[in-house]
């Protein structure tokens, strides 16, 4: 990438599970499909300032730590992880549908969205 000497290269930040990034490596070429936004953490930032109206449910910074929290608190039942999982299993119907996985690779996936979050898994 070449930037010109005027400018900073832009610097975009995204939050992603280890399980959602292993599954594109592994099964989607290494495709990966994330919602990406300028800011980290949005709360650093005057109420005025660019980068300050990044709601908590899109912000890097606390998306991150709204699964760290999960974790270590073995709350493998919290709304963030249950959205994880429900985003793997819709994923891979995505790509059952445009035929790029078998139903059999599907249902692995499902299946691994699940048992993946176990502690060990």
């Amino acid at each position: 990438m070449v930037v010109p000497a005027n400018r900073s290269p832009l610097i975009l930040y995204s939050v992603n599970t280890r399980l959602a990034w292993g599954i594109n490596e592994q099964y989607y070429s290494g495709t990966h499909f994330v919602w990406c936004t300028d800011v980290f953490d949005a709360r650093r930032h005057g109420a005025y300032m660019f980068g300050s109206r990044v709601p908590p449910s899109s912000c890097p910074c606390e998306i991150y730590f709204d699964l760290l929290r999960s974790v270590q608190r073995n709350d493998f039942h919290s709304a963030k992880i249950q959205a994880v999982k429900k985003a793997v299993r819709r994923g891979a119907g995505v790509q059952l549908d445009l035929g790029r996985i078998t139903s059999t690779l599907c249902e692995f996936l499902e299946w691994k969205s699940v048992f993946r979050q176990l502690p060990g898994g």
